[in-house]
């Protein structure tokens, strides 16, 4: 039982980040921060170009975050600054950027408070002077999937950016069918303030523009990965079994859907049907959370034990390396579904956050697109068994359907 003292120090806490979220003091946040970002943000004439500021989604320990900063490294063009929330959050590859990114560190800027998050935006302005361009990752963070105060404080930084004259977009994000009205003010305001917001599917595009928000029509940006794999032996494994004529099945637990539902059962069904098919196995991590289920799931039966895993983190390219040698991948992450089908491969998405049915409707298969709630794996296992009644014609789906959605991906990058 937990003791009433602890109760009472547990409501408190809450209550007083309620009041400190509240529609009345994010709008106190955010014309502080467009006071600061317009002071501290005046353009200087340097005679140099200047340098596109992004500021990056989270990344330490995200396969999905690292593969969309590389696309944006390879699609523009002269010197970057990173803002990130620490040094190692993320990797800068020498194949894509050269000496010309700057990592600068931030991490209070949009999940600080107080007198530290002021630092921060203080010096988020001066690292704004003289950029060609500021470009947010937006991905699954604008609309309050994670919290209404991150999302309010992108909406307001961009919009304080706007307002100081660096043109400025919200790269491909994904929008809620019901949004917080904070966020949705906040969003409202940015677009009317000249903020670009590019929509990385139909649906989120559609659902922004019934909330009276104009917004691009566009693709993830992972879409436009273009980083090279060195050999490893992940790769040499895979490669073995495909030279021996072996189908290959590319397999991730997320550990996002298992904090709400476990999944070792599902995860049984799918494995044990893949192997009636013929197929081999490799589970593949694509967020360190996804370590520890795959680990679970290994220990539950002793028929697990030997299913081939990857045990750390890839880098993105060495992922799409493997998942371009694949048959089929099942995943529950959508970035690792994207480097798949962006080498042709099939794969079962299981959605989360409303985010995923748009993208597998806009590469031609939305019925692979599966909501993870108990019973899943009968689903996952009847569209294994459709693909290979039908992988011609699922192929030709996705084709067709990758070369739509690099085209509409390039929408993220045009004028920068």
């Amino acid at each position: 039982m937990t003791p009433p003292k602890a109760t009472a120090k547990s409501f408190a806490k809450g209550a007083l980040v309620s009041a400190l979220d509240s529609r009345a003091l994010l709008s106190l946040t955010a014309l502080a921060d467009s006071l600061a970002v317009r002071a501290g943000s005046r353009r200087r004439q340097t005679g140099q170009v200047g340098p596109h500021v992004i500021i990056n989604s989270t990344g330490g320990g995200n396969i999905g975050d690292q593969a969309m900063f590389e696309s944006f490294l390879a699609n523009v063009e002269g010197p970057v600054r990173a803002i990130v929330r620490s040094i190692d959050a993320f990797d800068v590859p020498d194949s894509l950027a050269p000496g010309r990114v700057e990592l600068v560190v931030l991490p209070r800027l949009i999940y600080g408070r107080g007198l530290s998050r002021l630092m921060d935006v203080l010096t988020f302005a001066r690292t704004l002077r003289g950029a060609r361009s500021l470009s947010i990752v937006g991905a699954d963070v604008m609309d309050g999937g994670y919290g209404r105060r991150p999302s309010a404080l992108e909406w307001s930084l961009a919009t304080a950016a706007a307002k100081a004259q660096i043109p400025t977009r919200v790269l491909g994000f994904s929008w809620k069918e019901s949004v917080d009205r904070v966020i949705l003010s906040a969003a409202r305001r940015a677009a009317r303030g000249g903020v670009v917001a590019i929509a990385r599917d139909p649906h989120s595009r559609a659902r922004l523009r019934k909330n009276g928000i104009e917004a691009v029509e566009a693709a993830d940006v992972v879409f436009l990965h273009a980083g090279v794999a060195e050999p490893n032996a992940h790769d040499a494994l895979v490669r073995g079994w495909v030279e021996a004529g072996k189908r290959v099945a590319i397999v991730n637990m997320s550990g996002l859907i298992n904090s709400t539902l476990n999944q070792n059962d599902e995860y049984a069904h799918i494995v044990e049907t893949l192997g009636e098919l013929g197929y081999e196995i490799l589970l593949l991590p694509h967020v360190s959370t996804d370590i520890p289920v795959i680990e679970s799931f290994k220990a539950s039966s002793a028929d697990h034990k030997d299913v081939n895993h990857v045990d750390r983190l890839l880098t993105p390219s060495e992922v799409k390396a493997l998942a371009a040698q694949a048959d089929v991948v099942v995943t529950g992450r959508m970035h690792l579904s994207i480097l798949a089908l962006s080498s042709g491969v099939p794969s079962i998405v299981l959605a989360t956050q409303g985010k995923v049915l748009g993208l597998m409707e806009l590469v031609g298969t939305p019925d692979s697109c599966i909501d993870p709630v108990r019973g899943f794996a009968r689903q996952v296992t009847g569209q294994l068994r459709e693909l290979d009644s039908n992988r011609s014609a699922t192929a030709a789906a996705i084709t067709s359907g990758v070369q739509r959605a690099r085209v509409l991906a390039a929408a993220n990058f045009r004028d920068l």
